[in-house]
């Protein structure tokens, strides 16, 4: 009997419920198989613990959100950004709605996750961080290709 692909979905579900059932394939990964984040010195690409990397020269929201991250991460590792300072770094004299500024901070930390730092960006009570369990370093030059 064949066995049909893994999709994105089940890898989900069993890194979620922890499961130990592991495709010898196509392993799931986990917090113990975080290597770190790299970002470009300009900010203009960071590369995920999952080896994707991601441009950020066409898209001033997520560099600024990651660039506040980052700057946190390197001044004072293990300490969260408040969603209200996020908010007037990425979004700098921008007038808006609390509730609508809340929810562009979620879309945004959402996507950045989504593509490739979900087990690098941490919510605590205090904000958002650069997990402490996740390596970061600077990194000169052009992108990288993604490992």
């Amino acid at each position: 009997l064949a066995r049909s692909p893994v999709t994105e979905e089940v890898r989900f579900a069993l890194r979620y419920l922890g499961s130990t059932e592991r495709s010898a394939e196509e392993p799931v990964p986990s917090s113990r198989t975080v290597r770190e984040v790299v970002m470009g010195d300009d900010g203009a690409w960071i590369r995920g613990p999952d080896g994707r990397v991601l441009e950020l020269t066409k898209r001033p929201v997520l560099r600024r959100l990651v660039h506040a991250l980052a700057r946190e991460r390197e001044k004072a590792p293990g300490k969260a950004v408040s969603a209200s300072r996020l908010l007037k770094h990425i979004w700098p004299n921008e007038k808006i709605l609390a509730r609508a500024a809340m929810n562009r901070l979620y879309v945004a930390i959402t996507r950045l996750r989504d593509e490739g730092l979900v087990d690098a960006i941490v919510r605590t009570a205090d904000g958002y961080l650069l997990s402490p369990e996740v390596g970061f370093r600077r990194e000169r030059g052009p992108a990288p290709p993604a490992s």
